[in-house]
């Protein structure tokens, strides 16, 4: 079996040659192969110098967007471009630990889950923006009240699923918006998503946070729409 990790990368400049180094230092269990796979959503600074000597590592993928085009379509071309049976996002930056990834591809193997996500919210931490707290919290309600589920952070980064869980869902997002749309869709098909508690560690709009208000109404729509209109 073979788990394929996409690291998003956006200008993450002083963040990322640790990010990489901590992705391929971990351990998955005893007979899972890792994939990596880096997607460049047109980087424009020293980033790129970064990615052109990762291209010559020969334990990684390096994918380049030509044009800025978003989250979404970052992730959608990683699922495109992977071959394991078990996919994984990983943002560029220092938000996550790479080291939650084991832990979540255990519990899914152990009881067969076809999505795990890992939760930020099922601990505390440190609130940098409680407008942001607050709008995950309002978003993720309204998906559970419109589709009968019972997750706490609908809008993490960290959702691990098979390559069969999504296989025919028709994912059309390419921004943040994205993260809405794989989870209304999962459910709507019937996925059950299991939620587990990771590390966070939350960084500021002057350190290279990048959403804004006017990505939480595209997420609104976004699961109003999967929800009334397919």
């Amino acid at each position: 079996m073979k788990l394929s990790i996409i690291v998003l990368s956006y200008n993450e400049e002083k963040t990322f040659p640790e990010l990489i180094k901590k992705v391929k230092n971990i351990r998955l269990p005893k007979g899972i192969e890792k994939e990596i796979l880096v997607v460049d959503d047109c980087s424009k600074n020293n980033v790129r110098l970064i990615l052109e000597k990762l291209g010559k590592d020969k334990s990684l993928r390096v994918i380049r967007h030509e044009t800025n085009q978003g989250k979404g379509a970052c992730i959608k071309t990683g699922i495109e471009k992977s071959t394991g049976e078990i996919i994984v996002p990983q943002d560029g930056d220092l938000e996550y630990d790479p080291n939650d990834i084991p832990k979540l591809l255990k519990i899914m193997i152990e009881n067969n889950y076809e999505a795990i996500y890992g939760s930020r919210l099922k601990r505390k931490f440190r609130q940098l923006y409680i407008a942001n707290y607050v709008g995950n919290r309002n978003l993720t309600g309204l998906i559970n009240l419109l589709y009968g589920a019972c997750l706490t952070d609908s809008m993490t980064c960290y959702k691990m699923f098979r390559r069969s869980a999504f296989s025919g869902i028709g994912l059309k997002s390419r921004g943040f918006e994205f993260d809405a749309e794989i989870t209304c869709k999962l459910l709507k098909k019937g996925v059950k998503i299991h939620e587990e508690m990771i590390n966070y560690f939350p960084r500021t709009y002057e350190q290279g946070k990048n959403i804004k208000w006017a990505d939480g109404f595209k997420i609104l729509f976004t699961i109003l729409k999967c929800r009334f209109f397919g």
